[in-house]
């Protein structure tokens, strides 16, 4: 006697994604992770969504998702990444099948160190009476800004005189990497 079998209401299933790297150079709306999903079905039609999205420094969503082809996106326009401030972010999505069947994930997206530039404060004049050796002034790393060096990133400061011509033309004056 034949008989048939009907396979019905299982549900797909999303494959499972390790954290994924944010780079610290992006395009606003450009592409982060390809999401995949399984189902025993043929030609779902997934359709995909982002559940929960994760806010960026300024309080904005960061990511998009292509609701066709579960391509994870950077928000347009750009989200503003502050390393320093948060570097990991969560966001939940979801995939719904044509026949309605859906499921969950929570991926975990972690922000690349980006080396932000360090900045001068502004720096007095040092006057030093003429053929005294010794120190002039305070160390220049006193009016130097580094971003980076708070986050223990390996970040360093190293101070040298700025190539020729550069105003110590005799070679008077010296400077250590600490900037002294």
């Amino acid at each position: 006697m034949p008989c048939s079998l009907s396979v019905a209401n299982i549900k797909p299933k999303i494959a499972p994604v390790a954290s994924i790297p944010i780079p610290g150079v992006f395009t606003p709306g450009g592409f982060v992770y390809q999401l995949s999903a399984w189902s025993p079905y043929p030609n779902p039609g997934f359709s995909w969504t982002i559940t929960k999205n994760d806010l960026d420094a300024n309080n904005r969503t960061a990511f998009g998702i292509n609701a066709t082809t579960g391509a994870l996106l950077f928000a347009n326009p750009a989200p503003y990444f502050l390393y320093a401030l948060k570097n990991s972010f969560r966001v939940s999505v979801s995939v719904r099948d044509r026949n309605g069947a859906s499921d969950n994930a929570t991926l975990i997206l972690n922000l690349a160190h980006f080396n932000a530039k360090p900045y001068w404060l502004p720096v007095p004049r040092f006057f030093t009476p003429a053929v005294t050796p010794g120190n002039i002034g305070t160390a220049l790393s006193a009016y130097v800004v580094d971003p980076d060096i708070p986050l223990g990133v390996g970040e360093k400061l190293n101070f040298t005189f700025a190539p020729k011509p550069n105003g110590n033309t005799d070679n008077i004056f010296g400077i250590t990497a600490t900037g002294q």
